[in-house]
């Protein structure tokens, strides 16, 4: 978790939007690992705080023999916002998103927000676990797993905003996250990646209702992804 924490402290985001932070959070909303694939370690992070939508999330990855190229720290960066920024650091070179890579829409037979906290909390979890996540790789498709607690809940009383981030995991490996957002009078969804080398889909009642291929590397995407070498402590 140090070698994790201090990499992703060292990331600098720079924007012309008062509203997004120079850095990342302090702590992880999320941490796991695979070690049939080789991941030791891994954990999500985002660029927010907990009174609005996360503007960016990045996840780090600790695997020592990163495709026989020795040990690395793999980063994968998902940008959640229109507002234009910057994000640098001493192991990657500029990533500039050039839009959100989720886009929003209103969730069907949702229902009107309910009046209180706890309440909401329900209704989100009610709408997570009517929707399916999968990942396929080659000719394998495989079930994703809903983390049944979001791993990020933001509130922001003065606009009637509540929201939560869950996750959809392979084991333990996050594959793509759901975000539930209410308005006071109606709930919206949106759905972003956390995995680029795979395709990746996703319904609600049984429609499916977002899909996307694999992704190639690059600064300008709302997604991308690099890694770095590391000194991975045993």
């Amino acid at each position: 978790m140090n070698l994790m924490q201090t990499r992703a402290a060292e990331i600098r985001f720079e924007s012309s939007t008062t509203s997004i932070p120079d850095r990342l959070s302090d702590k992880p909303l999320f941490r796991y690992q695979d070690m049939e694939r080789g991941y030791v370690d891994g954990a999500i992070w985002i660029l927010g705080d907990e009174a609005s939508r996360p503007k960016a999330m990045v996840t780090t990855e600790l695997h020592p023999n990163f495709y026989d190229q020795g040990p690395k720290i793999i980063y994968e960066f998902l940008s959640l916002t229109e507002a234009p920024f910057k994000a640098e650091s001493p192991d990657f070179s500029a990533w500039i998103p050039s839009e959100s890579e989720a886009s929003f829409d209103k969730y069907p037979q949702a229902g009107k927000p309910a009046e209180t906290d706890e309440l909401r909390l329900q209704q989100m979890k009610a709408m997570a676990v009517r929707c399916r996540a999968w990942q396929t790789e080659g000719a394998n498709e495989r079930k994703l797993r809903l983390v049944p607690e979001p791993i990020l809940r933001y509130r922001d009383p003065q606009q009637s905003i509540d929201g939560g981030v869950f996750v959809f995991t392979f084991f333990t490996m996050p594959g793509l996250i759901l975000i539930l957002e209410s308005d006071g009078d109606t709930w919206r969804y949106g759905i972003g990646r956390l995995s680029r080398g795979t395709k990746l889909g996703a319904s609600i009642d049984r429609t499916t209702v977002w899909q996307r291929n694999p992704v190639g590397r690059s600064w300008t995407r709302s997604f991308t992804s690099s890694n770095s070498p590391a000194e991975i402590p045993q």
